[in-house]
Parts: structure tokens; C-alpha cells; sequence
């Protein structure tokens, strides 16, 4: 038992290392400040979503229902329509939409 134990260990570190070599710094995608620094995320928990639709009647630009799920449109929002999207956000029956960023 202890063997393995010792073994597993060390598989993880060699990976580790080996990993290390192979992916570079630069090859790690960043996200870029400047682009979304003024912006919110919208999404719409799937399993919680009954399909009412107020989500689409309210805000047609963001949301579609596909399948009886709403669906989002639009990921990204900007600061001047979040007043509309927090609006949605209230009304919706079973809290599935959500909106997360800076």
C-alpha cells in the first residue's frame, strides 16, 4: 500500500513537470482587461428553467426559448442594459437567470 501511495506521488509530480515544459506561458489564454471591463455575464440555469417565456417578452434582444428552455442570446451585457436584464432577473418565477461579472 505504501508502494503505491509512493508511486502515485510520483507519477504527479513527473506529470507535473512534464506538463510544465510543454505548455508555456504565453500559450495560456488571458483575458484581456480592457475588453471586458465594463461588461456582465448572463446565464440561464437550464434544469431550473420551467419555460414561462417572461424572460423572451421582456428582453426578446437577450433570451429565446428553444425546446421550452429559455435560452440566452447574448453572453456578454453592457453596463447601460442591465437595468433591463435585472428586471428579468426579478421576474423570473424560479430564479434561473443570473448575471456575474466585475
Amino acid at each position: 500500500m505504501g508502494i503505491r501511495w509512493v508511486l502515485t506521488v510520483a507519477s504527479i509530480f513527473a506529470m507535473a513537470y512534464i506538463t510544465s515544459k510543454v505548455v508555456k506561458k504565453q500559450d495560456i489564454p488571458t483575458e484581456n482587461p480592457l475588453e471586458s471591463e465594463d461588461k456582465e455575464y448572463l446565464n440561464v440555469k437550464i434544469h431550473y428553467c420551467v419555460g414561462c417565456g417572461i424572460c423572451e417578452r421582456i428582453s426578446p434582444n437577450y433570451f429565446e426559448i428553444v425546446d421550452k428552455k429559455a435560452r440566452v442570446k447574448h453572453i456578454s451585457v453592457k453596463e447601460k442594459e442591465i437595468g433591463e436584464i435585472q428586471e428579468v432577473i426579478n421576474k423570473c418565477p424560479v430564479k434561473a437567470i443570473t448575471l456575474t461579472g466585475n
